[in-house]
């Protein structure tokens, strides 16, 4: 095996790659990348056995061949080169790395023993616009437990993409809040929705990857029985999906609100400020205490310091409430927004209280949820 490449290309591939590698694992083949050069392209993968990614970049193939080397290794010699052209060149058991002025050397490991993902018979494709996903993932990935031993269900470490005739929902959970976006979309001739649920790891992988897309271009997917495929331009993900049912969440903003609120979100952002700074973010609770007419008072108590912020309110339907709130989750939420006003909206005592940005994104829909009880 022989070829050559550019830095540049081999390091932005390598900066995907890394992303899966299971730098933790104790098996050596999971911490190394296959590096495959044929036709004029160099085929760049990395697997954790649940994530598999390709990136293709042009190369000048010499002499075809495949093998394998540690990823992490590679990645902070190549990233750290000062010069373009790189030789690769496969040496009994080592792979060198040649640049005009230097020379490396990585020991490999046979390539017969990567594990690949197999792929079933696909049984739906569908093709998503790179503008929803990455308006979506950054507002929902937030949302997601951030592993399993936080989650406890496996659901909760993912995110739901379900997709309708004629229009696409993005949602994640941690179980004690939700977000949750829709975007109308091209008509498409399916009987009933398709859903599926990504791992949170290639989630974010995803909308690292899409980030410097155009908002036209498009994403394509394909689904087998357990697995997806996802191609973006040159990269490629092979995906063991979470199997556990996901929750309906288009149940939860069908409900009617008996208390509804608009509050201007600069206003709150400030007021809020000073009294959260003297709470504890991950544990601590707040109360809004709206009095029917103009004003609502938050309170929070953190011993010996008791605040009151006393917040204007733009609209309301003057129904009096009172709500416990949870610090960190409310204030995940503030930092998400980017409407000028926000809607408070909850149906009815000890259920999901719910914001809804009063602007979306043209065909956008969005709402968050958590957990409040009203007294």
């Amino acid at each position: 095996m022989k070829g050559s490449l550019l830095k540049t290309e081999l390091r932005n591939a390598l900066d995907h790659t890394n992303d899966i590698v299971e730098k933790s694992s104790t098996s050596p083949i999971l911490k190394n990348v296959f590096i495959n050069f044929t036709h004029d392209k160099a085929y760049i993968t990395a697997t954790d056995t649940h994530i598999e990614i390709t990136v293709e970049i042009p190369a000048s193939v010499e002499s075809e061949g495949k093998t394998t080397v540690n990823a992490e290794e590679l990645f902070s010699i190549v990233k750290n080169l000062s010069e373009e052209d790189l030789i690769f060149e496969l040496q009994d058991n080592s792979l060198e790395m040649k640049t005009p002025s230097s020379k490396y050397s990585f020991p490999t490991i046979d390539p017969d023993e990567f594990i690949f993902m197999n792929i079933e018979k696909v049984k739906k494709e569908m093709t998503f616009m790179a503008g929803h996903l990455q308006y979506s993932l950054k507002k929902v990935i937030p949302f997601a437990a951030p592993n399993i031993r936080v989650a406890q269900q496996p659901m909760y470490v993912g995110v739901l993409f379900e997709r309708y005739s004629d229009f696409l929902l993005i949602g994640a959970t941690d179980g004690a809040s939700l977000g949750y976006i829709e975007f109308d979309t091209d008509k498409l001739e399916i009987e009933e929705r398709v859903r599926f649920v990504l791992p949170l790891k290639c989630a974010k992988a995803v909308e690292k990857i899409i980030a410097p897309l155009e908002e036209d271009e498009q994403v394509f997917v394909q689904l087998g029985e357990d697995r997806a495929v996802i191609n973006i331009g040159s990269v490629s993900y092979k995906i063991l999906l979470i199997a556990e049912e996901y929750m309906d969440l288009r149940n939860l903003i069908q409900q009617d609100s008996k208390y509804e609120i608009k509050y201007n979100v600069e206003n709150l952002r400030s007021r809020l400020k000073p009294l959260f700074a003297i709470l504890d973010p991950d544990s601590a609770c707040f109360t809004i205490d709206f009095d029917g007419d103009e004003q609502t008072k938050i309170s929070a108590y953190n011993s010996p310091i008791k605040s009151e912020v006393i917040i204007e309110v733009v609209e309301s339907n003057k129904e009096k409430f009172k709500i416990y709130v949870d610090v960190s989750n409310f204030n995940k939420v503030l930092s998400l927004l980017d409407s000028k006003n926000l809607i408070l909206k909850m149906p009815a005592k000890r259920n999901p209280l719910f914001i809804k940005p009063e602007e979306s994104p043209e065909g956008c829909r969005q709402f968050y949820f958590f957990s409040a009880l009203t007294f």
